[in-house]
């Protein structure tokens, strides 16, 4: 049993680092295009202490609501990670994602498409064959507006065709998703 409870110890370092990562490597993409100025005239998000504060998910949340993409992608965020002050939530995460991927932010619709697969490979969500279809057709119009855009940036555009090659996304037909 102790061997057992080591081991449980172990994965939630693991987990807790991959997510520390994860936001590390978000932040990076926000570090660089300033993407989380949020009717403040400062980036309130620009480092990784603001993300994990309990006090900011009821800071971002009413922005959030008022249908700003950055304040909803930052929602994303908290939920994915479990941070602000929320419970970990994917299918939260995925929805705030979406919600800021149809504002036009490159970075949301990435993370969405990442969610969302990992909500398939972990039979948290199933599709029949036509409904995965359509939603890999939505993928295939996020991925190629992120790349024909220029606000995109030169990581957000690799990021597309990366998805785009990876999923093979060339073989759907585009799918309005706005």
């Amino acid at each position: 049993m102790r061997l057992l409870d080591k081991l449980k110890r172990k994965v939630k370092i693991i987990i807790s680092f991959l997510k520390k990562l994860f936001l590390i490597i978000f932040m990076s993409f926000v570090g660089t295009t300033n993407a989380y100025e949020i009717g403040k005239g400062e980036a309130i998000c620009s480092n990784l202490q603001f993300v994990t504060t309990t006090e900011s998910s009821s800071e971002i949340h009413p922005i959030a609501l008022t249908g700003n993409p950055d304040a909803q992608c930052m929602m994303a965020m908290f939920y994915y990670g479990g941070y602000g002050g929320v419970k970990q939530n994917y299918f939260d995460s995925l929805s705030w994602f979406y919600m800021a991927a149809q504002g036009d932010l490159a970075i949301a619709k990435i993370h969405y498409i990442n969610v969302y697969e990992y909500l398939l490979d972990n039979n948290l969500i199933s599709l029949n064959k036509k409904e995965l279809y359509t939603e890999r057709g939505k993928w295939s119009t996020m991925m190629r507006e992120v790349a024909e855009s220029p606000l995109s940036s030169a990581d957000e555009k690799r990021l597309a065709k990366f998805h785009w090659d990876g999923f093979n996304l060339s073989i759907y037909l585009p799918v309005e998703y706005k």
